[in-house]
């Protein structure tokens, strides 16, 4: 049956700064990887014993789901070529691809205002194969609601208003009156005002975190509720990292059809605006 609230079987996410984890060389593996088929990059696929599979080799999992984590945000995709899965990198994954190297918390605000502009465009009904399970009705542009709900209740919001509210809204409509929700549950601090969970797993938290990790384009805009000074409320980093998402939430977008992976990902690189062989 179509989904008609968000997917939340996702339970990963990155940093667009390196951060000094695995997960970065997965990232630069899959940025400088345009050309290369499935097989030739899992075979350099970054193994950690701990959480590698029982045979001592990279797990496809792994693979597979950072795939999916830079594919939703318009930096890679798939092509089938020759019976053989390519890997291709937008502009905007090459962009990053040449900055990653020397990004720091100071310098990310130049790539990040580009990623904001993708991130705007994207849809949570796609030719993905993740995307393709929506029902029809959903028309949602998730970073857009994400950060609409944020700048509408200062600039933060919580896991569980994340979870009971922002993704159950299937268009703008549910949006605002999601907000309306939170926003009374806060002046009342009575969290049952709330709708029901999404997600009700002992896991829920990482599931959450997901779609604020890719809305924070790999947490250059927001910041995670860990280092948050309520330790709560995921918020909105600084000044800069306000007007970016101020500027990409107000960008107008019609919700379209497309006719494959790759011309979805390509148009939300192309949203993005890099300047060719400049950035």
């Amino acid at each position: 049956m179509p989904e008609t609230v968000w997917s939340t079987s996702f339970h990963s996410s990155f940093s667009v700064v390196p951060s000094g984890k695995l997960t970065d060389s997965a990232v630069d593996l899959f940025l400088n990887g345009e050309g290369h088929t499935d097989q030739q990059l899992l075979a350099q696929w970054p193994y950690d014993a701990a959480r590698g599979s029982q045979g001592g080799t990279p797990d496809p999992k792994r693979y597979r789901d950072m795939r999916q984590l830079l594919q939703t945000i318009g930096l890679v995709y798939d092509e089938v070529l020759n019976g053989q899965t390519v890997v291709r990198v937008t502009e905007l994954g090459k962009a990053l691809a040449r900055w990653r190297p020397s990004l720091t918390p100071e310098n990310v605000r130049i790539i990040a205002r580009h990623g904001s502009l993708a991130l705007a465009a994207c849809q949570l009904r796609n030719p993905t194969r993740n995307g393709m399970e929506y029902d029809a009705s959903m028309k949602v542009f998730p970073f857009q609601f994400i950060w609409k709900a944020m700048l509408a209740l200062e600039n933060r919001i919580t896991s569980d208003e994340l979870n009971r509210e922002i993704y159950r809204t299937k268009d703008e409509t549910d949006l605002t009156q999601a907000i309306q929700r939170i926003r009374q549950a806060r002046q009342a601090n009575d969290p049952a005002l709330l709708s029901p969970e999404v997600i009700s797993n002992e896991r829920k938290n990482d599931r959450v975190l997901v779609w604020i990790g890719w809305a924070s384009f790999g947490w250059s805009l927001i910041t995670d509720k860990r280092n948050s000074a309520d330790g709560q409320s995921y918020t909105i980093k600084d000044r800069w990292a306000l007007r970016t998402i101020q500027a990409a939430a107000q960008v107008k977008h019609r919700h379209r059809d497309f006719g494959s992976v790759g011309e979805y990902v390509e148009y939300l690189s192309r949203c993005a605006g890099i300047p060719l062989n400049r950035l």
